[in-house]
């Protein structure tokens, strides 16, 4: 069997028209997709149900969860600049006192906000956010940076932010729920089926890495780094991490891509946003460190090594 190889500049799949299949609440994406990237490009489209279990979810991760009308089948946009993925276009809507906002939301490939537009907003503050400290505020914005900017139970803004907002205080609390849960819903609904371009973000974090190959017949979903002359420089795993243990949850599981170099040493993550807080913060330290933590070049060990640091700096009860 040939290897499957994903370049940085030839991983491409042409544009479909699934989207014509199933309920998508981007309207006319090919407009909204030049408006936020500046310049005509490629993508693909992948449908995905967001379902009870989907808004379950973000019932537990967030103080809020999706609107009931959001649920069903809806389409993220995989955008490509000259065959190269470079990130994600997805619409939410969000309820208000003006009625429904829908909102365009444009992510990078390390699920941050780039920009956004609004496809349907009839506030009347919308032009003074849209000129607002706070809408400038929100571009590069991670989840958890985007979680500081409300109060613990999100119903409103956090107390430093609110000046930023003055005037239209109301459509940024919306913006900022309606991109949290985009991030969470790209995550939970679209993450398996994007796993190929979050591979490639993560390999990118390694000096001289330029492609990437789905490596067969392991226990965890891996992809090799590949350098320019096809020598493997590192990988990326996929795997499940347990979160620390809350006193009145349990602890919630995430699907963590995770990067290593060639001498085993962990470099940076993908996704964790289901994770609570403290265990997040560990996954950070993990990837800061210096010397970063070196773990054996197994992917089941690769996990079981991330797991265990984060039950260690977190205090956490081991999973059994």
């Amino acid at each position: 069997m040939q290897p499957r190889i994903h370049s940085f500049l030839a991983l491409f799949v042409a544009a479909s028209s699934l989207s014509a299949q199933a309920f998508c609440s981007l309207r006319d994406p090919a407009r909204h997709i030049q408006d936020l990237w500046g310049r005509p490009l490629a993508w693909r489209s992948v449908v995905g149900d967001v379902d009870q279990q989907v808004k379950d979810t973000v019932a537990t991760v967030l103080p809020f969860t999706l609107h009931a009308r959001e649920l069903g089948r809806h389409t993220l946009y995989v955008i490509y600049n000259d065959k190269d993925p470079v990130g994600f276009v997805h619409a939410r809507s969000e309820s208000s006192s003006a009625g429904m906002v829908e909102i365009v939301w444009s992510l990078d490939l390390d699920l941050r906000i780039r920009d956004f537009r609004f496809q349907r907003c009839r506030a009347g503050e919308r032009s003074v956010f849209e000129q607002s400290q706070f809408a400038a505020g929100m571009r590069g914005l991670t989840f958890d940076q985007l979680r500081a900017s409300l109060t613990e139970d999100g119903t409103e803004l956090a107390r430093a932010i609110k000046p930023t907002a003055a005037g239209c205080e109301e459509l940024a609390l919306v913006a900022t729920r309606s991109a949290l849960t985009t991030l969470l819903v790209t995550q939970l609904t679209f993450g398996e089926a994007v796993r190929p371009e979050f591979a490639i973000a993560l390999a990118r974090r390694l000096p001289g890495s330029v492609a990437v190959e789905a490596v067969d017949g392991t226990a965890l979903p891996t992809w090799r780094c590949l350098d320019r002359s096809g020598h493997p420089i590192g990988q990326v795993v996929f795997g499940s991490v347990r979160g620390a243990s809350g006193t009145a949850s349990p602890a919630r599981v995430d699907q963590l891509g995770i990067v290593i170099d060639g001498q085993g040493c962990i470099r940076g993550f993908c996704g964790g946003h289901l994770l609570d807080l403290q265990s997040r913060k560990a996954l950070a330290d993990i990837a800061q460190r210096e010397p970063a933590l070196v773990a054996p070049g197994e992917p089941t060990v690769v996990v079981a090594t991330v797991q265990r640091e984060i039950e260690r700096q977190t205090g956490a009860t081991p999973m059994r």
